[in-house]
């Protein structure tokens, strides 16, 4: 849940802090007050990148609005739902409507175009996979039902790391494109308000909820894209039109 885009942070900040903040306080509210189990789903933005990993204990210190919704967010659900899991994640992927519909679908679209794109090499993300973030919540959920406290915050995250350029060298290894129009920049670590590097240490949850199957970004990702590299094919029509 939550306003991720940077163009609604500036174009409608209002609008972006209500999806990220009072509609969470809303939901803890309403959780509290009819007795149900709570899953609250924040971020690595909440960190700066200065110091990985970090642990659910650490420092929060968000460099831009949506980090700073997101630990805003937080607060309102501890303080609204003190029994509530939150769990951090990274960015995430698996398949979608449309390309632009994520930051790494979109990658796949700009290799797949063959226009000179530059796409950021400084900072990492730690892509993690929706089915394997969705068996994370459903055993927190079935923790909290059984009364376990894992305490209020909780990490997951894949392992790999890698930038958006690299993301788009795969992407064209895979399916045998052209790579020379896609550039190595520094194009979000400019901006000054990404951070370099969130990655997050998960060794506490697999021990408090058993092993969970680790999905591989190099093997996971390129069948999530594959609709999005042609311009023509399965996915064509809702290319054109994302409604």
């Amino acid at each position: 849940m939550g306003e991720r885009r940077p163009a609604e942070w500036a174009t409608a900040p209002g609008r972006a802090r209500a999806g990220n903040v009072d509609a969470a306080r809303l939901i803890a509210k309403g959780a509290r007050r009819c007795g149900a189990r709570l899953v609250h789903i924040s971020s690595d933005y909440v960190f700066d990148g200065t110091a990985p990993p970090y642990r659910a204990d650490s420092l929060p210190n968000p460099m831009n609005d949506y980090g700073r919704w997101k630990l805003l967010a937080e607060h309102a659900v501890r303080g609204a739902c003190p029994d509530a899991a939150i769990l951090r994640l990274p960015v995430l992927y698996g398949p979608v409507r449309f390309a632009a519909e994520t930051n790494l679908t979109e990658i796949a679209r700009q290799v797949a175009a063959g226009v000179t794109v530059e796409l950021d090499d400084v900072c990492v993300r730690y892509p993690t996979h929706v089915d394997e973030t969705a068996e994370v919540c459903r055993r927190l959920a079935g923790a909290l039902l059984q009364g376990q406290r894992l305490g209020s915050v909780t990490h997951w995250s894949a392992e790999q790391g890698l930038t958006k350029y690299r993301m788009a060298l795969l992407i064209a290894r895979r399916f045998h494109l052209p790579a020379g129009h896609v550039r190595a920049g520094a194009a979000d670590a400019a901006s000054g308000d990404r951070p370099v590097d969130c990655r997050l240490d998960c060794q506490d949850l697999p021990a408090s909820l058993g092993p969970v199957r680790r999905r591989l970004f190099d093997i996971e990702f390129p069948p999530a894209v594959e609709p999005w590299l042609t311009p023509s094919g399965p996915a064509a029509e809702r290319r054109k039109d994302p409604s």
